[in-house]
């Protein structure tokens, strides 16, 4: 089976992306922890029978009382959840650490082994503001990184106040398994596509 995994769904824009790159896959997967956003999503994709949102954040443990510190922009849209985080270290993008809510996480590693095959060929996006650091290192110390063939990931290292060289690390471990990624992006994660 062919999957497209995307964590930080947004409003189904990058899933939209997907089927284009990738229309012969079987299942297209979004995660998006943002309730408006999810709503966005799952109204904008309901029309496609291989697309199932998630009102879910991917992390490195599950919880039904994680906070998601939301980004606030001033206008008609108010409160929004573009570039919302569970990274509490995260101090752009409007990010505004009094105006939360309460999501579900779910351990990422986890939903790979219970839920796929080593055999399926399943490409990951992620765009989760920050929080891709310790997923990624989760995955590789679980192994559940082995279930994934394809990463395309926007990399938030400036917003959350992590060095450099701590983002070279997670980079150089992904690359030395054999992923095919440049750690360079930071606006849009399919740029990586070389």
């Amino acid at each position: 089976m062919k999957i497209f995994i995307d964590l930080g769904a947004y409003n189904g824009d990058t899933i939209k992306l997907a089927m284009k790159k990738y229309p012969d896959f079987d299942r297209y997967i979004g995660f998006e922890p943002a309730p408006s956003l999810y709503k966005k999503a799952k109204r904008r994709l309901k029309k496609y029978s291989k697309v199932k949102m998630r009102m879910l954040a991917a992390s490195i443990t599950s919880s039904k009382t994680a906070k998601l510190f939301l980004n606030y922009r001033r206008g008609a849209k108010g409160i929004l959840g573009s570039g919302s985080t569970l990274c509490g270290t995260k101090t752009s993008g409007n990010i505004n650490k009094k105006i939360t809510v309460t999501v579900r996480t779910i351990d990422f590693a986890e939903y790979l082994r219970d839920n796929f095959s080593i055999d399926d060929f399943i490409v990951l996006k992620v765009d989760i503001e920050g929080t891709e650091y310790p997923l990624f290192k989760h995955l590789v110390t679980t192994g559940a990184i082995s279930y994934v063939d394809k990463i395309y990931c926007e990399w938030h290292y400036k917003r959350i106040g992590l060095s450099k060289d701590k983002h070279q690390e997670v980079v150089d471990s992904l690359k030395s398994l054999g992923y095919k990624i440049t750690g360079y992006s930071t606006r849009d994660e399919f740029n990586n596509d070389r």
